[in-house]
């Protein structure tokens, strides 16, 4: 039996990671978890039986009320393939979210985003179970100065021989 081939995409917030994993997945014809979207499928659960998003049971009691069957395929979370670690300066993550946020009629100040950005990094850096921060066998790219063309063929450029490979075999 064929191990299944995942492309493992993280970063930080607004660094282009889920634009670009959903690219890949197209580009190589594979499911897409969108692993943001439980934790907020989670948090929405919770929040609709009336619960405290930061009481761990209540999170809990979120996290199994969720369709998981919405989640995408399961067996994409065996044998890593490829992974990929996506950063960008904070400005021009900064600039980039609010530009996506006006796309959806929120209109912020980018001075109030970069803060929130900053903010979220050192939280998700410094948090005690599982810190943001790149694996040691992931490639690392930088989309401070791609446009998102020039970042899917910097990440295709990374990962396509792996996967290739991989679906070999």
């Amino acid at each position: 039996m064929k191990k299944p081939v995942v492309i493992a995409v993280d970063g930080t917030a607004a660094s282009g990671k889920g634009t670009l994993a959903k690219k890949l997945a197209r580009h190589f014809n594979f499911p897409h978890l969108d692993s943001g979207a439980l934790y907020r499928l989670t948090a929405l659960a919770v929040l609709e039986k009336n619960g405290d998003p930061k009481n761990e049971a209540d999170a809990v009691k979120g996290a199994r009320a969720i369709d998981l069957s919405r989640a995408g395929d399961p067996a994409i979370r065996s044998d890593v393939v490829g992974k990929l670690f996506v950063d960008a300066a904070p400005a021009t993550r900064a600039h980039r979210r609010c530009k996506e946020l006006q796309g959806l009629g929120i209109n912020r100040a980018e001075a109030e985003v970069l803060a929130e950005i900053n903010a979220r990094d050192a939280a998700d850096r410094s948090r005690p179970i599982s810190p943001l921060k790149q694996a040691d066998d992931a490639f690392l790219l930088d989309t401070t100065d791609l446009d998102i063309d020039a970042a899917f063929a910097a990440a295709l450029s990374l990962v396509e021989a792996k996967v290739r490979s991989a679906l070999k075999r």
